[in-house]
């Protein structure tokens, strides 16, 4: 397995420029301020890498997958008027946090709800999607 220095983020500098047909009404001061060099991300490819994990731990992340499929058929049943979010939807919202809060594009639990009751809420925080 590949080493952890090997899967670093790296940087590199690239130029900013927004297209004429995109800029937003703003002063000229401001437009050139929003412009220029930035850090663009490189992530580390890691679709080829051979991971192999202890047979303790593929065992017992089976057994929590067995759980939770049961966990969400049990409560499912309970609650057919719809009422119950399978965990699915739970965990998917959770992710979908995190990985905005690495982003730095967080909203606050007030915009969050705010945005579910499609009320006014800030730019960070939108209706979350139906999961299907």
């Amino acid at each position: 397995m590949t080493g952890h220095n090997d899967l670093a983020v790296s940087y590199e500098e690239r130029p900013w420029e927004q297209p004429v047909e995109q800029v937003l009404p703003m002063s000229r001061r401001a437009r050139l301020a929003s412009c220029g060099p930035y850090r663009a991300a490189l992530p580390v490819s890691i679709a080829d890498l051979d991971i192999r994990l202890p047979n303790a731990v593929v065992a017992e992340a089976t057994d929590a997958l067995t759980e939770i499929a049961r966990f969400d058929a049990e409560l499912s049943l309970r609650q057919p008027d719809g009422e119950f979010v399978p965990l699915a939807a739970v965990l998917l919202r959770s992710e979908s946090a995190s990985s905005s809060q690495i982003e730095n594009v967080t909203a606050g639990a007030k915009a969050l709800a705010m945005a579910t009751l499609q009320e006014k809420a800030g730019a960070n925080a939108v209706k979350p999607m139906e999961v299907v």
